[in-house]
């Protein structure tokens, strides 16, 4: 049995909203660079905040999305129509997140000088290099499957490869920090695994937003992640050394309390709750996305946190920045479509992913 997948255009009025969004962005990323980050909630104690989490988010959503696709080599749970949105989509958010990283950056100059700088036992050198490779993966990966209809499974393999190193860079990159210890955690690498998978299937709940096997994988992760993060605060607080002990607290009754809770509630409990009870796929897509951005964000915010100081509380340029780059994102992803996507007829939209 099969469902007919969501495959048309992108109404204007989305799009309409998302250009004054970007507009929005990107004047605040000018304004940004003009005062200088002293704008944002970012200081010496603080370096990684809102820009970095949400790349982390964008970036694990987009591996996800270029490993499902190569999956689909060796299980055919996608059309070559679907594998086509899906990569798109993957080509969205690498472009995304070079975007952000240079945000956060404070200097386009600054990420030419680590793509030439070849130092590879530097973890952010690896991290660019892989999202590099990544991007033109997914991009040889389409066009391809445009000619052919089909990537073959050496790509395929090669695509679900790239897009786990890409993940496993991703979560080393904050785990060598030293002096960070709850980054060390051998939690860290299995968080960023769910998480990824968390986004993925959320971007494609949003483009097939009817097919029974996205939302049961979704649901799937959504309570991996749920169990995962409720035992690592919890086990935290209750037998970690003093010092952890102090940060949990922190997250479960503190300054932190909001980025947790909202996590667990509104990122994880509610899209759980809406998938079971009342299914409406472009609120769980969404919420389960913005839970995972609120995880990320404790997860960086207390890895900074500093005895007597205040939690990390993102700065309203800052919030600007990230609504204005998911503003780019979707037009991006708008004009993807129409440049690389063939008109097809309504039975060559059909899906070929299989239904539970």
């Amino acid at each position: 049995m099969y469902r007919r997948e969501n495959n048309s255009p992108m109404p204007k009025s989305i799009l309409a909203v998302a250009a004054i969004l970007a507009i929005l962005g990107i004047g605040s990323w000018i304004y940004q660079l003009i005062v200088g980050m002293q704008v944002t909630g970012l200081d010496n104690n603080v370096v990684w905040g809102l820009y970095i989490a949400f790349f982390f988010v964008v970036i694990g959503g987009g591996a996800a999305l270029l490993a499902i696709v190569g999956i689909s080599e060796f299980k055919n749970i996608l059309s070559p129509d679907s594998k086509s949105r899906i990569l798109l989509l993957s080509i969205t958010t690498f472009i995304g997140g070079g975007i952000l990283i240079t945000i956060d950056l404070g200097n386009p100059i600054q990420v030419f000088r680590i793509a030439t700088s070849f130092k590879f036992q530097s973890l952010l050198v690896w991290d660019f290099w892989l999202l590099a490779l990544c991007f033109f993966l997914a991009l040889f990966y389409l066009v391809k499957v445009r000619k052919d209809n089909s990537g073959g499974k050496v790509y395929g393999l090669i695509s679900i490869a790239a897009a786990l190193f890409l993940i496993v860079a991703e979560s080393f990159l904050l785990s060598s920090m030293l002096g960070h210890h709850l980054w060390e955690s051998g939690m860290t690498l299995i968080s960023f695994l769910i998480s990824a998978a968390v986004v993925g299937s959320a971007f494609i709940l949003l483009l097939m937003p009817d097919n029974r096997t996205v939302r049961n994988i979704l649901l799937a992760t959504l309570v991996f992640s749920l169990i995962a993060t409720l035992a690592e605060v919890f086990t935290g607080a209750l037998t970690g050394n003093p010092e952890t002990k102090t940060e949990m607290m922190l997250l479960l009754s503190g300054q932190g309390a909001l980025y947790f809770w909202g996590q667990v509630l509104i990122g994880l409990i509610l899209p759980l709750f809406l998938l079971l009870k009342s299914y409406k796929p472009i609120a769980i897509a969404l919420l389960s996305i913005f839970g995972t951005l609120m995880g990320k964000v404790w997860l960086l915010a207390l890895g900074q946190w500093v005895q007597g100081s205040l939690v990390y509380i993102p700065s309203l340029p800052e919030l600007i920045t990230i609504i204005g780059t998911s503003g780019i994102g979707v037009l991006l992803y708008g004009v993807l479509v129409k440049a690389f996507e063939p008109k097809a007829s309504p039975k060559a939209e059909q899906t070929k992913m299989s239904v539970a």
